[in-house]
């Protein structure tokens, strides 16, 4: 309190109400001091004439005590009552018992004890003292009479009683206030002066400070110019000077800061520029770049021909992340990164996420999956787009530098202590781990945990840093913890809302009593499934390999409580290392057992392998799985030639059904190149312009299905253009959708390409699969036909396997490119390939048993070759990785590989034996004398050797002919 209060007042005040209240003191304690020694003195004056009243009316007692008569005492008694303040008088026998009381006429006797204590007095003395009164007390004796001069012997005092003599005390009480007050009003008097003299004196020294107080306020407001005059005492002027000499040094820095700061804000806006205009700048030529590797990916390329695009492939998508962290990380550190607040779908959110990232943890083989604690809500409110972008950039990592086992993502919700509502998430990985050192340093920017995982993994060192600045925005923290060796384990929280609960969908019970049996070594896998198909009513039971799954299927069995559906990872086998589906089979030949198999590496078949219902791809998703079981279940008899109908039967969708014109306005050359590449691929004719003025006219000239329009043009850019062309089309009577292209990925950038009337956005570098996205979009869709439907079946290649059928094993737009060039010589190329791969297979597995890491690898080769060569790009991925190992000296880990290479064999086989058997329908009679000269070897490996490199020289020849003549006509 006396703090607040100082910091509140001013100097002055303070200095007059400390001097004020300690005179105003040590006058009080003075008038009080004097007036307490006053009382004391007059007190005992009081006592000494109470006892010497006593003494005198004892003496004029005795004849009356003697005599007892109290006659004798009356003029003694009258003589002693007309005392001040004398209120009674009492004279009382050597028994106490009184002989006269009497009181003063008109006394107040009620403060007065009733009875008071008998004593034995030897001398006047007090007997009784209160705030009102005193009772004086004196012994009467005999020998206190006046004796007769004519008496010889000497006479002995004899005791004849007592007088009693009450006192008031109002006369000492009046005095003691009287005096108190006096002197109060005194030392008041003299402290009033005082304090008018030591506020004339402390003036002359409280005003200069007060000066110098009133430029210190103005020259915190910001004024310049502030100078103190040297006033006052010493110590004043002194402060005075020191002032000016602060205030010189204060305006030199002032002016070399406001300088410093001008240079860092056209610093700033400069750098914020440039990265504007360089990520534009720079998407514009990597779009081409992007594009033309996009389109060599999905033509039939040599071994060292595809290494090489995958690796510019790789680079050019390093290349956009890196673009788009430095975008990010200008803007955070400008202070123009903007949130936003939306309702959105957390599972789905994170399921689109992992399935972003699912096809770099399928190519080492590892688990992926999540975890919604029960307390988490199915719907938040908060920035998704942040929260997706942070998400990406530690899971991402997480699979970079994890090379075998699980990357497992959990969330759960918790209140914070200002009552917010927070998510926690954890990102854990069985990686290679950090040292302390690493963990302190690891979310500076540009920061890495050690160079030697620089050269070896990439990066930058900025997706950490973005992280940790995108959770401070979101309301939260970053952590992490690692052990070197043993894995990382990445955690943040976020400040969120509850969403929309009405959007959440109702519980479907269709499944509810079902008994379903779990096997899977990951322990993230178990968890996401037990706790999910526990939550939708199924009796879920886990464990974590074939010998702990024979075992729980003979309890159930003994128990009579017979499992319904299996769920197992394709790896699983039994004590002796046999496949645990064909275990089932021949343990459980007529049950209703149901088993669904999953597949880390998403090998697109259906049913996979005897005893095997069907099968479906990791990394999971709760709706693809919920589906799958209520598919599986449903169906109550599965044929031995439903395979085979499968595979004849032409993929499922809605695709194409003619050639669509479409109209590309972009004014780079390298971009119309590819656009025209992309397009040509998807089966539309493409025209260009290469200004908005001409892609204006273009539109008003001739109708086209769709345009492609560029933002930034010469003359007129994409925006006007497109506001040329809606007011064309209101008055025609029509509207033609128009796609924005544009470099542009900054917030706003996809609001104000709609806002100009554009339907669709497209970022640049523009890839195939989200241009066949928008195609498929915008585009009038028909009926299903051949051509158009090999290219819907390798643009959903990574859908759940379930809805594939066999035929989409194969890379439909290689193999029409082979019906094309062999004609009917297709069949010649494709048995041999059915008739070789078995045996291939068979040898990896002997070699794998024999731990021959040449023979191993031969094989392998020699499967990922001819698959290739025939758009079996599962079967060649599969047979890729199997190769790898056995150059890195891994042999006993091919076996994991084995029942995925058979199980793609299986489909590719069935799709084959498909496509072959309606290949008259489709192709003219081409290609015969090929087919004569392919054929002049008895021996099979030696025929398919030579026939594969004869189709590799005829493909590369046909796509160096299709890339002449679209030159000459662009």
């Amino acid at each position: 309190m006396f703090r607040n209060f100082l910091r509140r007042t001013g100097f002055r005040r303070q200095l007059t109400v400390i001097i004020s209240a300690a005179i105003l003191g040590l006058a009080l304690f003075s008038s009080l001091m004097n007036s307490w020694e006053a009382s004391r003195r007059m007190h005992d004056y009081f006592v000494k004439q109470g006892v010497r009243i006593a003494e005198n009316l004892a003496r004029q007692s005795t004849l009356a005590l003697l005599f007892h008569s109290s006659d004798n005492a009356r003029e003694g008694v009258d003589t002693t009552l007309s005392f001040p303040d004398v209120i009674q008088v009492e004279i009382t026998g050597t028994t106490h018992k009184p002989l006269l009381n009497r009181a003063k006429q008109g006394a107040n006797l009620a403060q007065m004890p009733k009875q008071f204590e008998t004593q034995t007095l030897s001398t006047a003395t007090t007997e009784f003292e209160n705030d009102e009164i005193w009772r004086f007390g004196a012994p009467v004796y005999e020998g206190q009479a006046e004796s007769s001069p004519f008496e010889v012997q000497e006479r002995q005092p004899q005791l004849l009683g007592y007088v009693h003599v009450v006192i008031s005390k109002s006369t000492l009480n009046r005095l003691t206030l009287s005096l108190l007050l006096t002197n109060l009003g005194i030392t008041l008097f003299f402290a009033v002066l005082l304090l008018a003299v030591v506020r004339f004196l402390t003036r002359h020294a409280i005003n200069p400070l007060n000066a110098l107080s009133d430029l210190m306020r103005r020259a915190e407001r910001g004024e310049s110019g502030m100078r103190a005059e040297p006033l006052g005492p010493r110590d004043l002027i002194e402060m005075a000077l020191a002032f000016n000499k602060m205030m010189n040094v204060l305006e030199e820095r002032e002016e070399e800061l406001k300088q410093s700061r001008d240079k860092a804000v056209n610093m700033a806006l400069m750098k914020a520029q440039f990265a504007a205009t360089v990520s534009h700048e720079v998407r514009t030529p990597l779009n081409g770049v992007v594009g033309m590797l996009d389109m060599l990916k999905e033509m039939n390329l040599n071994k060292r021909q595809q290494e090489c695009v995958e690796v510019a492939w790789s680079s050019s998508r390093t290349l956009i992340d890196l673009i788009n962290n430095i975008l990010d990380f200008s803007k955070m550190e400008a202070g123009k990164l903007e949130l936003e607040e939306i309702d959105f779908d957390l599972r789905k959110l994170m399921e689109e996420v992992i399935e972003l990232i699912a096809k770099q943890a399928q190519q080492k083989g590892l688990e992926l999956g999540y975890l919604l604690h029960p307390d988490v809500p199915e719907r938040v409110k908060g920035d998704s787009l942040r929260l997706r972008q942070i998400l990406i950039n530690l899971i991402g990592n997480a699979v970079k530098f994890t090379e075998k086992g699980e990357v497992a993502i959990r969330i759960a919700s918790f209140k914070g202590e200002d009552g917010n509502s927070f998510l926690r998430f954890e990102v854990s990985d069985t990686g290679i781990g950090m040292n302390q050192d690493a963990v302190q340093h690891v979310f500076e920017s540009f920061a890495q945990a050690d160079p030697s995982t620089t050269r070896k993994y990439g990066g930058t060192g900025l997706g950490l840093a973005i992280c940790k600045q995108l959770v401070g925005l979101l309301g939260g923290e970053i952590g992490v913890a690692s052990q070197v060796g043993k894995g990382t384990t990445f955690f943040f929280s976020i400040r969120y809302k509850p969403g929309d609960t009405n959007l959440i969908p109702a519980e479907d019970l269709a499944l509810k009593g079902i008994r379903v049996l779990v096997v899977d070594e990951s322990e993230i896998v178990r968890s996401f499934l037990e706790q999910n198909l526990t939550r939708h009513h199924m009796q879920c039971h886990a464990v974590r390999n074939g010998i702990e799954a024979v075992s729980e299927l003979r309890r159930a069995k003994q128990d009579m409580h017979q499992y319904g559906l299996i769920i197992m990872d394709i790896g699983a086998v039994d004590e002796n290392g046999i496949d645990l589906t064909r275990r089932i089979h021949a343990d459980y030949p007529a049950s209703n057992l149901r088993i669904l198999v999953l597949d880390r590496y998403n090998t697109p078949s259906t049913v996979a392998a005897p005893g095997v219902d069907a099968t479906l791809g990791k990394p999971l998703r709760l709706d693809r799985l919920l589906d799958a079981i209520k598919q599986l279940l449903t169906v109550q008899e599965v044929s031995e030639n439903a395979p085979s109908e499968r595979s004849g039967s032409a993929p499922t969708g809605t695709v194409l059904n003619k050639e669509f014109r479409i109209l590309v306005a972009e004014d780079n050359r390298t971009n119309q190149m590819v656009a025209a590449g992309m397009l040509a691929m998807n089966g539309c004719k493409c025209e260009f312009a290469a200004n908005g003025r001409e892609a204006m006219e273009a539109a008003r000239n001739n109708r086209f299905d769709l345009i492609l329009m560029d933002c930034s043009m010469p003359e007129m850019d994409g925006y006007e253009a497109t506001a040329h062309i809606r007011n064309y089309e209101e008055s025609a009577g029509h509207r033609t959708p128009i796609v924005a292209m544009t470099a542009n990925t900054q917030r706003g950038d996809a609001e104000k390409c709609l806002a100009a009337g554009m339907d669709d956005y497209l970022a640049k570098p523009i890839t195939l699969v989200e241009l066949r996205q928008k195609l498929e979009l915008w585009l009038p869709r028909g009926v299903p036909d051949e051509r158009s439907s090999s290219i819907n079946t390798n643009n959903d290649r990574t859908s759940q396997a379930l809805e594939a059928s066999d035929a989409s094993a194969l890379d439909h737009v290689i193999f029409d490119k082979l019906r094309e060039i062999l004609g009917p010589s297709l069949e010649q190329a494709v048995k041999p390939f059915l008739e070789d791969t078995p045996e291939y297979l068979d040898q990896l597995e002997l070699a794998v048993k024999d731990g021959n890491a040449d023979k191993a690898r031969a094989s392998a080769h020699a499967i990922k070759g001819s698959s290739g060569n025939l758009g079996a790009v599962n079967l060649a991925q599969i047979a890729k990785q199997a190769e790898e190992m056995s150059l890195d000296g891994q042999v006993a880990e091919i076996a994991s590989l084995l029942p995925h290479m058979r199980i793609a064999f299986d489909a590719v086989a069935r799709a084959l034996n498909a496509e072959v058997s309606i290949d008259d329908l489709l192709v003219p009679q081409q290609g015969e004398e090929l087919a004569q000269v392919l054929v002049v070897d008895d021996d099979r490996s030696t025929r398919s050797a030579l026939y594969y490199e004869v189709l590799k020289l005829l493909f590369l020849l046909y796509l160096s002919y299709i890339e002449c003549i679209h030159s000459n006509s662009t």
